[in-house]
């Protein structure tokens, strides 16, 4: 069963654990919620790459025909480019699949790669010629600053128009206390809850109270990973993020 928990909840659990019930003028709700915010978005980040799919969304595009071109229109680069809009206040976390649709009607996965490997010969087609896009890395933009417009890049570049379906996960936007928002495997609000104190503590000169917080955040992510091992006994996949940012990877599927 999936955990959803509002932003009241979220606030009241991090003035308890952080011994700061009462005290709305130091600590203000509004300063939690800002916390929350990033919090949330820090354990999304690593559950998903750890291959967790409970907030995967996705987003179609369409990929152009021909080559990119720089600024000033003068020079044809050895890929196409998308355009890709999450969504003015949407915190993307990671890109962790992109499937294209041939016109047959059929779904493949294209296969990601890094930019430093956009002129190996393996994936170029002579200067003159078109294809069907095989591989992809999200060109530019910065998912850090919500509303940037990100740009998808794709090598060969397209021989005619494909539809792609971009996989990814994200930080929904909240605003009020009553907003519910979605934890995914129960207890999880347990990790964002630590996060926020850990942060408070560390704001406040506490460094006592920031190594508590830490140790706990760790304890909850090690019951949490039990727990969704113990469902999933069978199988060991994990997503995998290609935005470009390092994480820890171990394979390409979801667990959940």
């Amino acid at each position: 069963m999936l955990q959803r928990v509002t932003v009241q909840e979220l606030i009241d659990k991090v003035r308890l654990a952080a011994d700061q019930q009462g005290t709305t003028l130091r600590v203000t709700d509004a300063d939690i919620m800002s916390l929350l915010g990033d919090a949330l978005g820090r354990y999304i980040g690593q559950a998903s790459a750890h291959g967790w799919s409970y907030w995967l969304k996705s987003k179609a595009t369409t990929l152009s025909v021909g080559r990119a071109t720089d600024s000033d229109g003068g020079t044809d680069f050895p890929f196409g480019l998308a355009q890709l809009s999450f969504g003015t206040r949407v915190r993307v976390e990671g890109v962790y699949r992109v499937e294209l649709r041939r016109p047959g009607g059929d779904w493949v996965d294209l296969d990601p790669i890094p930019f430093s490997e956009v002129n190996n010969p393996d994936n170029q087609l002579p200067p003159d010629q078109n294809g069907e896009p095989r591989r992809y890395w999200m060109h530019g933009g910065n998912f850090d600053y919500p509303g940037v417009i990100q740009q998808l890049a794709f090598t060969p570049p397209a021989d005619q128009e494909y539809t792609v379906r971009v996989w990814y996960a994200c930080v929904q936007p909240f605003d009020d206390v009553t907003d519910e928002l979605e934890i995914g495997v129960v207890g999880g609000d347990w990790w964002v809850v630590w996060d926020t104190v850990e942060t408070l503590a560390i704001r406040d000169h506490y460094p006592d109270m920031a190594q508590l917080a830490a140790m706990k955040r760790q304890q909850v992510w090690v019951e949490l990973v039990h727990r969704v091992n113990s469902r999933n006994k069978d199988r060991n996949f994990t997503i995998r993020d290609v935005t470009g940012r390092q994480r820890s990877l171990a394979a390409r599927r979801w667990l959940v």
